[in-house]
């Protein structure tokens, strides 16, 4: 009886480099695309769904202004992103659903702990940026007066518990599935890397070219971290601790009242000026020059089976 037909799982052999790591013993052409059409395809219906529900009496309910909700719902919608690309792995690829976090086939914690102490250069940085901005334009990014402090600690619960998935989500789909699909086919990472870039710059919609640059050369850098470091865990403390902050700042002058996460992604992002993305370069910069030092003394697998205890075996 076949591998198909018993319904096993392979993992990676050993020396595979992250974006290889769907090249598996059961790898056939049609795998990536067809898990490809079954992320995007349940990606817009489960969005359609939250959607749907936002724009219902449901955002009226206890104490839950409309715009809270419909923010919570959006990004939970982006969630939805990991059980998309796990199935996806697992049931379409037949692959363990680690091989998507990193070579060993997991999180690897301590490594994303440290990435995390590196990290704290982008609130910092992106702060300071903002602050020297011309009169005018920190209100418009963070909002005109204090919210409360009722709908401040509401608003941080809520946000504090999805944006660290809603990032790390994006970053399962954009530097994990669509980088390894095409790594599935073509040994060097840099057309999955420029191809995942393209469509992470284009999902958040098209603004100014200065946001669509700073989405793409974000895209660009992050990629190439996760090949660096054979993972995903710089780019997803990257991405929260660039978002997190950010949200957070317009809770506290009105997000919960005045914005849907839309209006947040398009200012923030795909509408952002030549300010926006050199803060946001820079504070890229810094950190990956950080993560790379750093990477240099714990020296994180870059390839499968790199530790005998750590490698990632085959699962029936």
């Amino acid at each position: 009886m076949t591998d198909e037909m018993q319904g096993r799982v392979v993992g990676p052999p050993p020396g595979t480099p992250y974006h290889r790591l769907a090249l598996t013993a059961l790898h056939r052409w049609w795998r990536p695309p067809l898990g490809t059409a079954v992320v995007v395809v349940g990606y817009i219906l489960v969005g359609s769904v939250l959607t749907q529900a936002a724009r219902s009496d449901f955002g009226d309910v206890l104490w839950f202004r409309e715009p809270l909700v419909d923010l919570a719902l959006q990004l939970l919608a982006l969630a939805a992103l990991i059980p998309l690309v796990f199935f996806a792995a697992r049931v379409i690829q037949r692959r363990p659903i680690g091989t998507l976090s990193s070579v060993l086939g997991r999180l690897r914690w301590r490594w994303l702990l440290a990435c995390l102490g590196v990290a704290i250069v982008v609130p910092t940085v992106l702060g300071g940026v903002l602050w020297l901005l011309p009169e005018g334009r920190a209100s418009e990014l963070l909002g005109h007066e204090f919210a409360g402090w009722h709908r401040l600690l509401l608003a941080s619960v809520v946000l504090l518990l999805i944006v660290p998935i809603q990032a790390a989500a994006e970053e399962f789909a954009f530097r994990g599935w669509f980088v390894q699909s095409f790594g599935a086919y073509l040994r060097s990472p840099w057309p999955g890397i420029a191809a995942a870039s393209v469509i992470f710059a284009i999902a958040h919609g098209f603004g100014t070219g200065w946001g669509f640059v700073n989405l793409l050369l974000w895209g660009v850098v992050l990629g190439w971290l996760t090949i660096r470091t054979g993972g995903l865990e710089a780019a997803i403390v990257f991405h929260v601790a660039t978002n997190t902050p950010f949200f957070l700042a317009r809770a506290a002058t009105g997000l919960a009242d005045t914005q849907s996460v839309t209006d947040v992604a398009t200012i923030s992002a795909a509408y952002s000026d030549w300010q926006i993305l050199v803060a946001q370069q820079l504070s890229l910069a810094l950190y990956a020059i950080g993560v790379v030092l750093v990477s240099r003394r714990m020296k994180p697998a870059r390839v499968s089976g790199s530790h005998g205890e750590d490698k990632v075996h085959d699962r029936t």
